[in-house]
């Protein structure tokens, strides 16, 4: 179990570290000039306050390929305190990205601040590969128990 405790912990922080996470700061519209917009909200159905500290991560991956892992595009990292339990998201589809039968979807997770897994998403919540600006509506995610 502390094998496991250890990775979880181990590979949370290394994807943290490696990712474009811009937290709630995002970086302007024209810095994105080259780019689709893709927006929703993330939700649960469950009634419980989240603990404090909670951080939720939302990630825009290409996931063409069945036989390898997805590789992550754009990713969003939010800190819940003092947020409600829907919450909306930003992400950014890079023209470069698209290639001849890309791919993409977009993860939800919501973690403690341990790094346990609270909430995630239990469905593919697909995203069209084209240059234009997309609305996903809200994602509902499950419990991770």
């Amino acid at each position: 179990m502390r094998l496991y405790r250890f990775l979880g912990v181990t590979s949370l922080l290394l994807a943290s570290a490696c990712s474009t996470a811009y937290g709630d700061e995002r970086p302007s519209a024209s810095a994105h000039a080259e780019s689709a917009q893709i927006s929703g909200g993330l939700t649960y159905r469950e009634r419980i306050a989240l603990p404090p500290g909670a951080t939720a991560q939302v990630q825009l991956l290409e996931v063409s390929r069945a036989d390898a892992p997805s590789t992550v595009i754009d990713q969003a990292n939010y800190d819940l305190r003092g947020r409600s339990v829907s919450f909306g998201f930003e992400l950014y589809l890079p023209a470069e990205a698209l290639q001849h039968h890309a791919q993409f979807a977009v993860r939800g997770q919501i973690r403690r601040p341990d790094g346990n897994l609270l909430f995630t998403t239990d469905t593919v919540n697909r995203v069209e590969a084209r240059m234009q600006d997309q609305s996903l509506g809200t994602i509902i995610m499950v419990s991770a128990r």
